[in-house]
């Protein structure tokens, strides 16, 4: 039986040690480090505040993939406001997020799950006060 090695990081660095060396330098003298989804959340709702100026201060999120947006959202002075699921993919149901978006919704937070995708066919433009205009059909 032959033995293959995994994440060997070793090799990897010792092929790739100048570059891993100067992106890891340009990094840190950056003063910018995205620590994943909760850093990137984060900054995502963060620049919904500078951007957009809100009136609203609720996000749509679902509770089980909320962890990481809903500490974004106190963060960035949101409240989460929890829809639900489909119940075959878990899923946000984007039906019940139309529903529940009103005038103090500020953003939505959709997360792909378990291998599956989210498919959004709506924007907020479309929902709650407007929706007349559009649908998630």
């Amino acid at each position: 039986m032959t033995n293959f090695a995994m994440n060997d990081l070793r090799r990897l660095h010792e092929r790739y040690q100048v570059e891993i060396k100067q992106e890891v330098l340009s990094t840190l003298r950056s003063g910018w480090w995205l620590n994943g989804n909760k850093g990137a959340l984060e900054l995502a709702l963060a620049a919904v505040v500078a951007l957009t100026k809100p009136q609203g201060r609720e996000v749509l999120l679902v509770a089980n993939a909320g962890g990481y947006a809903s500490g974004a959202c106190w963060r960035n002075g949101f409240v989460p406001h929890f829809v639900d699921v489909e119940p075959y993919s878990h899923l946000m149901d984007i039906h019940a997020a139309v529903e529940a978006a009103s005038s103090l919704t500020a953003a939505m937070v959709v997360t792909h799950l378990y291998g599956n995708v989210a498919v959004i066919p709506v924007s907020l433009d479309q929902t709650a006060d407007n929706r007349n205009r559009g649908s998630c059909e």
